[in-house]
């Protein structure tokens, strides 16, 4: 591309009509042309003639034009004192958005034209999302630079945080190492900070993405016990947007030391108290699918002896969210599971007990090639050891959830034998 670059010098194409093509359009491989031109305007000193074209080009847009080719131009030219200039003439002509750009390319260790943008903003002559252009330049060559910049977005109470101050942390941040480690406290500080309440859902998954991989990766027992508390608090009223679902696979069973004891009493609160149970329910437990979910992967003494402290509510919502049945070494699914087993032997005569896990039991999906007349065998025949149980209501409940499963198994089998008359 060097010749390209010499071309735009020599040739004088920035004063040219075909200026307006290169300026106004994205050319990805124009980076190489660009390192020449500056280099031979260098050579040429006709710094002064090259940005009075650009400035002649840009104040014919409007107030908001941007330029990819010009930005990147500029951001290549060492001479800091001169578009440092070019900058005060956008900003005098009312180009704020790319006067904000080549601030960041000019700035300093004492990050003066991030103050000076903030003095603007609160004068109000442009938002503080104009601070991602000067974002964009602005060199941060070390995890230091990164935060300063940050605590400076974080602690002006005129920049948007969830607009500026978020996205400008996070991008570096997809993952995270044991370079961190120091930083992490503060990090942690502004996922804690975060206004949940606000509109932009995916900025707030987002964040709780950062929650769950430092949880995951780092022992952080104080930031378990703070994220729970965020959670529960959020979620005393009805979510139909939760951005929590999944968040519990990353504190249990890892932190339930730390936090078990308020994930139980969350749960046995009056729905008029708090929403958690009916926000959590099917996250917490075995949700769509038939195994132990991330509260049941815990220590179930602990909640059995949960159950025996709020035998009023927590029987029946342990049995709307436990483990449906055991897995058995090859896979199979074929018996009631241990914790429901025990809830009916302690609390059978609870018919609210019963028909949680009638509920529990019926929460389910199923994917399969071929017939599901086998899927509902094994489940009819899971009932078939409580037939016998000495609670005459245990064994009554299971004898009419066999039946009803037994109806499943009937009506499967006329589709397997449609199926296969109609095949031949």
């Amino acid at each position: 591309m060097r010749p390209y670059g010499e071309e735009f010098i020599n040739n004088k194409i920035y004063n040219s009509k075909e200026f307006e093509e290169i300026a106004d359009h994205e050319h990805f491989q124009s980076i190489w042309m660009i390192f020449t031109a500056v280099e031979v305007m260098d050579q040429t000193s006709c710094r002064d003639e090259v940005y009075k074209a650009f400035l002649q080009h840009i104040i014919s847009k409007n107030k908001d034009y941007r330029s990819g080719f010009i930005e990147s131009y500029m951001s290549h030219d060492s001479n800091k004192s001169y578009l440092l200039s070019i900058a005060e003439k956008l900003f005098c002509s009312g180009y704020y958005a790319m006067a904000c750009c080549v601030l960041g390319m000019v700035e300093d260790k004492n990050y003066t034209q991030l103050n000076k943008i903030f003095v603007m903003i609160h004068e109000g002559k442009f938002p503080s999302t104009y601070i991602n252009n000067y974002l964009r330049f602005v060199p941060c060559c070390d995890m230091d630079d990164i935060f300063k910049v940050s605590a400076l977005l974080f602690n002006n109470a005129d920049v948007d945080k969830t607009e500026v101050a978020y996205p400008h942390l996070f991008q570096y941040f997809w993952t995270m190492g044991q370079e961190v480690m120091p930083y992490l406290p503060i990090i942690e500080k502004r996922l804690l900070e975060f206004d949940f309440e606000s509109d932009n859902f995916y900025l707030a998954k987002n964040v709780v993405d950062k929650m769950e991989y430092i949880l995951k990766t780092f022992n952080r027992p104080d930031f378990a016990r703070q994220v729970n508390n965020l959670v529960i608090k959020y979620l005393e009223t009805y979510k139909p947007n939760n951005p929590f679902k999944d968040l519990y696979f990353s504190l249990l069973p890892k932190y339930q030391e730390n936090i078990l004891d308020d994930i139980i009493k969350a749960l046995a609160s009056s729905l008029e108290e708090s929403m958690f149970y009916f926000n959590m329910r099917y996250e917490l437990g075995s949700g769509f699918g038939y195994g132990a979910g991330p509260l049941f992967q815990c220590d179930n003494d602990k909640l059995k002896n949960a159950c025996k402290e709020f035998s009023d509510v927590l029987p029946e919502r342990f049995a709307d969210m436990c483990p449906v049945c055991n897995f058995r070494d090859d896979g199979t699914k074929m018996e009631l599971s241990d914790f429901f087993v025990w809830l009916v032997d302690n609390y059978g005569d609870n018919e609210k007990v019963l028909q949680s896990f009638s509920s529990n039991f019926g929460t389910y999906s199923y994917t399969g090639i071929g017939s599901m007349k086998g899927y509902y065998v094994n489940r009819q025949n899971m009932f078939k050891p409580l037939f016998s149980h000495t609670n005459p209501k245990v064994a009554a409940w299971a004898e009419n959830m066999y039946k009803m499963e037994e109806q499943e198994v009937n009506y499967h089998q006329l589709l397997d034998d449609y199926r296969d008359m109609t095949n031949g």
